[in-house]
């Protein structure tokens, strides 16, 4: 059976196992995704072999992670450089297809492992084969299959308001899955601290970015094992914010208020283990609408029409 065929009766929900034959390189060091996330130093430029499930937002990022290290994982990245290898390109196809969407992808990867800490992410996985390729089909659940799921809500204090008003918004992290998760605890505002608040017109333009925020995490408290919150499944953590409707549009009209949430805790940095780290990515809430209506008192100053 070749490798295109395998997948198509992997894509369909059952489980199987494909494979393929590794080139000649150097002899890779078994290890698995919890020892590189705790001791990357000692695993940079290696060539390794971990066996690891496959987690991707089907769009951008695909993670190795390991259901004994929650929270945690190392960038799986393909090679860019031609000619394009179809076995590779077999499984990238996979991971963000259909069945990348309704299953679980497990199997042994070998590869270079990349510890860069001052870039996102910081561990990387520069692909080079992989074998014993699982999926298992997402209604079939196993005790292994127990993510952790880590959402953001968020709401405001009314749907319409005059340009004077100020406007309340309430945002929130809550843990959806069967794991517990630490997030860190102190809930601030910009683009390296957590939540980023933005503002735009009906048809995307923003007028308000969070880049305008500017508080600031203190890198001492990111390795504090007391800077986390712990939540169980169905626990939240939450904040509220009031901000003057002035400083985010000038002008009456309709908008869209949403708001970005990334993780504050770089994984490479911090040891302090079941964290929702940076390298889980940018999340993204629901966009609300508001109207924004003219001062009622300044339109009851306004002078008549004349005709």
């Amino acid at each position: 059976m070749s490798l295109f065929s395998c997948l198509a009766v992997l894509a369909c929900g059952c489980e199987n196992h494909v494979g393929q034959a590794a080139g000649s390189r150097l002899e890779p060091k078994g290890t698995d995704v919890c020892s590189l996330v705790e001791n990357p130093s000692a695993f940079a430029n290696v060539v390794v072999v971990v066996t690891a499930d496959v987690e991707t937002d089907v769009r951008h990022f695909v993670l190795l992670v390991d259901p004994r290290c929650p929270g945690r994982g190392v960038a799986l990245r393909f090679p860019s450089e031609p000619p394009e290898r179809k076995d590779l390109a077999a499984l990238r196809d996979l991971i963000f297809g259909p069945a990348g969407r309704a299953s679980r992808i497990r199997a042994r990867f070998s590869g270079t492992f990349q510890w860069t800490p001052a870039e996102t992410p910081s561990r990387t996985l520069l692909l080079e084969s992989y074998d014993g390729l699982h999926v298992l089909s997402a209604e079939t659940p196993t005790t292994e299959m127990k993510r952790s799921v880590l959402t953001v809500t968020f709401r405001t204090d009314k749907s319409s308001y005059e340009i004077n008003d100020a406007i309340r918004f309430e945002v929130a992290l809550v843990n959806l899955g069967e794991l517990p998760i630490k997030v860190y605890g102190d809930l601030l505002w910009g683009p390296n601290a957590g939540f980023e608040l933005h503002v735009a017109r009906p048809d995307g333009t923003e007028v308000f970015t969070g880049s305008m925020d500017h508080d600031f995490v203190v890198p001492s408290t990111l390795q504090s094992r007391e800077a986390y919150a712990r939540l169980l499944p169905g626990q939240f953590l939450g904040t509220f914010r009031t901000v003057p409707l002035a400083q985010l549009v000038l002008e009456a009209g309709t908008y869209l208020v949403y708001v970005d949430y990334l993780s504050p805790a770089p994984g490479a940095l911090i040891h302090v283990k079941d964290v929702w780290t940076r390298e889980r990515g940018k999340m993204r809430t629901k966009p609300l609408t508001i109207l924004v209506l003219p001062n009622a008192s300044s339109t009851m100053d306004s002078p008549p029409v004349k005709h």
